[in-house]
Order: structure tokens, then sequence, then C-alpha cells
């Protein structure tokens, strides 16, 4: 059921919006079919944009948790109502089983899907939690990572996979897909809008292969996608 609520709004915030905004952000939630109340974390909130939002519309306990202290603060100054923690996703703040559901939005890749990640969302997550993911995929594989030029530091297309090896990461550590989307149009909407914001993607993608101005990933067909998976198993017993 879509839910009614304010008026979405698409404005940068502090300049960064993932792909698709806040009308995205909406698609997820409903999908996953939160109560009000229940415990939802936010990983890799950032300023803490998400967190707000599921709060105010959905009436959610949300905790976002962010590796960055400068995202944390700000968001904290922004809203100092906000549940925003510092901490990373390989030890997550939480008990066992003591969450309804993970939200991640442009996260995961960056954090390349590591199983230590997935390993410790499935461990916070009570029996058939949820885990709503937002983020980029390899929609058609044409370049061979062993030569691909390697950027500065992890972004969201180093980490990025292919549908299969979602599917396969996601069972290794418990979970099953239940729900797939495909919203690469709102990829293309958001590089052109950073584009225009920024003069190029150069800083994002913060690699260029010697010789050709391209980035990590630029032969790759790129898209974006929204899926929500179900806790059917516990792996850290």
């Amino acid at each position: 059921m879509i839910r009614s609520d304010k008026k979405l709004s698409g404005k940068l915030i502090d300049g960064v919006l993932h792909p698709g905004g806040l009308e995205l952000t909406k698609r997820l939630a409903d999908y996953c079919s939160f109560a009000p109340k229940e415990k939802i974390v936010d990983l890799g909130c950032g300023v803490g944009t998400t967190v707000e939002y599921l709060t105010d519309v959905y009436g959610l306990d949300v905790v976002g948790v962010d590796i960055s202290r400068e995202a944390i603060q700000k968001g904290k100054n922004r809203n100092p109502h906000l549940q925003l923690v510092e901490g990373s996703g390989e030890k997550l703040p939480f008990r066992d089983g003591s969450l309804q559901g993970v939200i991640a939005e442009c996260s995961l890749s960056v954090m390349q899907y590591a199983e230590e990640v997935l390993n410790e969302i499935n461990r916070v997550l009570d029996m058939e939690g949820k885990l709503g993911i937002n983020d980029l995929y390899i929609r058609e594989r044409k370049e061979d990572r062993s030569t691909a030029c390697k950027p500065k530091r992890a972004n969201c297309l180093t980490g990025a996979l292919e549908y299969p090896q979602l599917v396969q990461v996601l069972e290794n550590s418990g979970f099953q897909i239940i729900h797939w989307e495909d919203h690469s149009p709102c990829l293309k909407e958001f590089v052109v809008r950073y584009i225009m914001e920024y003069g190029s993607l150069a800083d994002f993608f913060q690699c260029k292969q010697e010789g050709t101005g391209q980035g990590f990933g630029a032969k790759n067909k790129m898209g974006y996608f929204l899926l929500v998976a179900k806790k059917i198993k516990n792996i850290n017993s």
C-alpha cells in the first residue's frame, strides 16, 4: 500500500542525493512494509536525510549509522532529534535479532558487499527481517576488472555486481530476494544532475584511465536497482 506523506523534495542536500531521491526511498519503504515503531537502521546514512524521512512519514524508530564523523555531526547540527551513530557496517552497535529492517542506499556497493557487513546485518535482524537496497549494479559487463583502472578509494562503481552475483552474496549471508526492480533511468537522471552541479563525474568516480579520460567501469553498462531481501536463516549461531 502506498502511504500518504509530505511533499517529496528533490533538492540536493549538502550536494548529495542518491539516484531516485526520496521518491525511490518511499518505494523501497513501501515494499518493505515496515510497521510503525519498528526498529530500522539506515546503513551509510550520511547526514540523515532518509532517517528523518522514515521517522517523520512512516513513524519508524530509525537509527542512522555512518563511518563519517563529519556527516554524522552535520546531520545532528541540521536536526538534533535525529538518531545518528558513528559506526561501521562490520560492527553494528545493536543486539542480535534486535532490528526489523536495514535500509542501504548507495552504500553496500561502496563496502564491496563485504561478507562481514552482510553477515553483521544478518546478525542484528530478527527472523524474516527485511534488507532494503537501492544501489548500482552491472547490467552488462564489458570490462575485465584485472585491467581496469583502480580508483583512489572505494566507491559505488568498484563494488557494483551483476544480478547473479547479488543473488549469490545475499544467499551466502542468509537472505532471499523477494522483490527486484530496475531503476536505471534514475541513474541517468542523477548523472545529468551531478554534472550540472559539479561540472564532471571525475571526483565522484575518483579515477581516470590514462590517455582516455574514462573512469573505472566506464566500459560496463551500469544500472540502478531496488531490491528487498528477507532474512531466512541465522548464519552467526
